[in-house]
Formats: structure tokens, C-alpha cells, sequence
């Protein structure tokens, strides 16, 4: 079973802005703010003080600890 950190990192960002957009209405210039929020984000990481991995794109999942996470999460249940 995934705990719920790695249940967020699951959401599909197409699927999400599909669902918003499909289920409940949401166009323009929110969907834009949130497809921004959402997406062209990026990871590494750092092992010790001067090791850094490949920086990568992230893909999937929603921002953790943001306020919006949850809503963003549970909405793509809907």
C-alpha cells in the first residue's frame, strides 16, 4: 500500500487537467495557473556537499506541503 506522499506523486498532470477542465468547468486563465503550478518542475538530488545528480523533469505528482495538493489530488478522484 502507498502512503499518502507517495499516493500525490502518482497524479498524472494530463489527467488532472483533463478533469478540471472536463469535470468541472475550469478554463482560461485558471487552468493555465494551475497547469503552471503543476508542471515544468524539476528534481535532483544531493548526496554530501558537493554530489549532485542529473537534473530531471518531474512528470507526475503535485506539489508537496502546498495547500492545494489534497484538493488537486482529490479532485482527479472525482
Amino acid at each position: 500500500m502507498l502512503g499518502m506522499s507517495a499516493t500525490f506523486d502518482t497524479v498524472d498532470h494530463a489527467i488532472l487537467l483533463d478533469r478540471l477542465y472536463r469535470s468541472f468547468g475550469i478554463n482560461g486563465a485558471v487552468l493555465s495557473w494551475v497547469r503552471s503550478f503543476i508542471t515544468s518542475r524539476t528534481q535532483t538530488v544531493h548526496v554530501e556537499e558537493d554530489q549532485q545528480s542529473t537534473i530531471s523533469a518531474v512528470v507526475c505528482g503535485v506539489p508537496h506541503g502546498s495547500v492545494l495538493c489534497a484538493q488537486l489530488f482529490l479532485l482527479r478522484m472525482c
